[in-house]
């Protein structure tokens, strides 16, 4: 999907975990899955002495799955409050939205300096956005 290179691939450091594995459990979407698997695998590095650990997220299949752009809102304040940590940081690679004026996914687009297109990774326009986060602003006050 990322249409990484084989070498980055084989890296005895990068595990991939499956979309299922992480969002799901008994094959419905749950928010406390991630943060269940999160801590699991924090604490397994963290004994084998890895001293720093980057999680990197595609949310766009969630979207396939019929996760909704305010699901994946909710989710991204869940993190951001759980894995802020000297050894460990998050980095959600979102899709590009189809539409800018929803301020569910405006909340998402106003926080990531990289976006995940049809053609590959972009840039976003959106971010740092002062409207955009006003909108998040907004979502917070409507308690989400």
């Amino acid at each position: 999907r990322w249409q990484l290179p084989p070498q980055v691939l084989s890296h005895p450091h990068l595990k991939l975990i499956s979309l299922k594995d992480a969002y799901f459990r008994e094959d419905r979407y749950d928010l406390s899955q991630l943060n269940w698997l999160g801590r699991k695998i924090e604490e397994e590095l963290v004994n084998q002495g890895h001293q720093h650990i980057r999680w990197i997220g595609d949310l766009s299949p969630l979207l396939e799955c019929g996760v909704s752009w305010k699901e994946l809102a909710v989710m991204e304040y869940n993190v951001n409050s759980v894995y802020r940590s000297q050894s460990v940081e998050g980095l959600a690679i979102y899709p590009f939205p189809d539409r800018t004026d929803d301020p569910c996914q405006a909340c998402i687009l106003c926080q990531h300096p990289w976006l995940l297109g049809t053609k590959g990774f972009v840039k976003n326009p959106y971010y740092n956005n002062p409207l955009l986060c006003w909108a998040r602003g907004q979502l917070k006050a409507r308690r989400i």
